[in-house]
């Protein structure tokens, strides 16, 4: 697969678009001086579209649930975000950004 990407010019292009995209944002959220990492960035980005659980949002970001455990976990003790039972099934939990939360996304 690696040499597929050194032989193929637009995969290339694209990975390259990728990693720049990824450090601009990266600098964004360093600068904001929110204390947050891009990892966490990223779940109240994925928040503010779709509320949802840990489950539903680590299948949109293409990550395992437990790796979503330590940022949600901080972006709540920040303030950013609340868990919150479902009133359906009491089993879920989900994830809702707050006002400040919202707010940080829309600065950043």
């Amino acid at each position: 697969m690696i040499q597929e990407f050194q032989t193929n010019p637009l995969k290339q292009s694209l990975l390259l678009l990728a990693k720049q995209v990824k450090a601009d944002l990266e600098r964004r959220v360093a600068r904001s001086g929110a204390g947050i990492t891009g990892l966490e960035f990223g779940v109240l980005f994925c928040l503010k579209a779709e509320s949802g659980t840990i489950n539903d949002l680590a299948r949109r970001m293409h990550l395992r649930p437990p790796s979503l455990v330590p940022p949600v976990d901080a972006l709540e003790r920040l303030g950013l975000l609340i868990r919150k039972r479902d009133t359906r099934d009491r089993r879920k939990i989900q994830l809702r950004l707050l006002k400040k939360g919202v707010e940080l996304v829309a600065a950043i």
